[in-house]
């Protein structure tokens, strides 16, 4: 029926624009701050969270989202004599967002998840009396949340979410457990 079927596609993703506009995608910004907590390893200590990050909103319910976290640095008394471990990480993630509006219009209630990887880097050290050993690893691993906020208007909303990061390799993985407040601006 066509005899150029690129004029075709491009007639038609032109004709999807609109419509794809109108369902709330595009580009956002947002950050959070909040306290990070370990329980594990032997590390019991929590800290500042700091997270900024953006994405593509594909459309109302559902995003990619990339960005950058800080989850500070814990120290602890170790139980074997008189050791101290200290650690700190950080790491870019990447993942996808899925949200579920309570609202019509621009303003309301929402709930959400997220799930990705998270790049992390790690370094520490172990002092026992004198002696200090130093330690430094990167690596991947999975990451997830959960949240609720409220959108004030159809560019700006608040949250409060709950995340659980993994870093570690083999049996020496640790679980961060995150609160924060975040807030996104949608273009």
């Amino acid at each position: 029926m066509f005899k150029h079927p690129i004029l075709a596609i491009a007639l038609a993703a032109t004709l999807a624009i609109p419509a794809v506009a109108s369902a709330q995608s595009g580009f956002f910004v947002d950050g959070g701050v909040g306290q990070v907590r370990v329980d594990e390893s032997g590390f019991k200590d929590k800290d500042t969270h700091f997270r900024l990050g953006g994405g593509w909103n594909l459309n109302q319910n559902f995003g990619l989202e990339g960005g950058w976290t800080d989850f500070g640095s814990f120290s602890e008394q170790v139980a074997i004599g008189a050791a101290t471990g200290e650690f700190e990480a950080d790491g870019w993630y990447a993942g996808v967002h899925a949200k579920v509006p309570f609202y019509e219009g621009d303003s309301g209630f929402y709930a959400r998840g997220r799930a990705g990887l998270l790049f992390w880097d790690a370094s520490g050290r172990i002092r026992v009396g004198t002696i200090t050993e130093r330690f430094s690893d990167s690596g991947n691993d999975p990451y997830f949340g959960i949240g609720a906020g409220y959108d004030l208007s159809r560019n700006f909303g608040v949250g409060l979410d709950y995340d659980r990061y993994k870093i570690g390799k083999g049996g020496d993985d640790s679980t961060l457990k995150v609160w924060n407040v975040n807030a996104t601006y949608r273009f």
